[in-house]
């Protein structure tokens, strides 16, 4: 009996979690349609998490060797790749691969999906990437949100190393410190693709550059990403990419 109180709790929290999203962004069934078409020559996967236990581990989900996203709870997102021979896996996982073979012009779905082991009355959980069928895979996505594909691994930082020989250091003046409420910044996609900076268009050339400005100034910079419904996804993943890019990590993304 003792042995079934892990499962049993992780099963209420589950059910506890089940009307929660821990992912933000658009869900799929706003977004579908608005996937922009594939490049001759080449297929597209779709990689996706629908199950909430666990919501804190977050493995990377590497395709071909190289980091294409996150493996979140109730978060998805696609890459598009050449024709040919894929291998998709989970970093720090021990788990097989997911491989398969990527026609021309064919999706792929690949679902991260959660196993838990009872170890001494201790519950451990693994994820593994499996290939699923299309009908499965599209019902299983409504419960998804879309998060970017380059996003980064996630890791703690390094311990501080303390010098005995060094005097401890002093605190810095309440005017020299770090303010730590964030200043907003609210980047509009409109219907046409037009974007804009706190109500000022610019160009698409112009966005990564004014970004990285505004990193160096503030990088405690909070952005708001607002795009219309019409907007094609592959829009919202640039402007989500060149925050990325700007090192700007607190953004969230919004469509009207």
């Amino acid at each position: 009996m003792k042995k079934l109180l892990p499962f049993l709790a992780a099963v209420a929290l589950t059910l506890f979690f089940a009307g929660c999203s821990t992912t933000g962004g658009p869900g799929y069934t706003a977004v579908k349609d608005t996937f922009p078409p594939l490049a001759a020559g080449t297929g597209r996967i779709f990689v996706y998490r629908d199950a909430l236990l666990n919501p804190a581990k977050t493995p990377a989900v590497l395709l071909n060797g190289e980091q294409v996203g996150l493996s979140r709870a109730q978060g998805f997102f696609y890459v598009d790749e050449p024709a040919g021979d894929d291998k998709v896996e989970l970093a720090g996982e021990i788990s097989p691969p997911a491989s398969f073979t990527l026609s021309p012009g064919q999706t792929v779905y690949v679902r991260i999906s959660l196993h838990t082991n009872i170890v001494n009355t201790i519950m451990v959980n693994h994820q593994y990437p499996q290939v699923v069928d299309a009908s499965i895979a599209q019902r299983e996505l409504t419960h998804c949100n879309y998060t970017p594909g380059n996003a980064t691994a996630e890791t703690s930082p390094e311990p501080a190393t303390v010098n005995k020989d060094e005097p401890p250091a002093q605190p810095e003046p309440a005017s020299a410190a770090n303010d730590e409420s964030p200043v907003k910044m609210e980047i509009i996609i409109g219907q046409g693709g037009q974007i804009s900076i706190n109500g000022d268009p610019i160009s698409d050339d112009q966005l990564l550059p004014l970004l990285r400005k505004d990193h160096d100034s503030n990088p405690n910079l909070a952005v708001l990403i607002k795009a219309d419904k019409s907007t094609q996804l592959q829009k919202m993943d640039d402007v989500i990419n060149a925050c990325t890019a700007a090192g700007l990590s607190r953004f969230t993304l919004q469509t009207q």
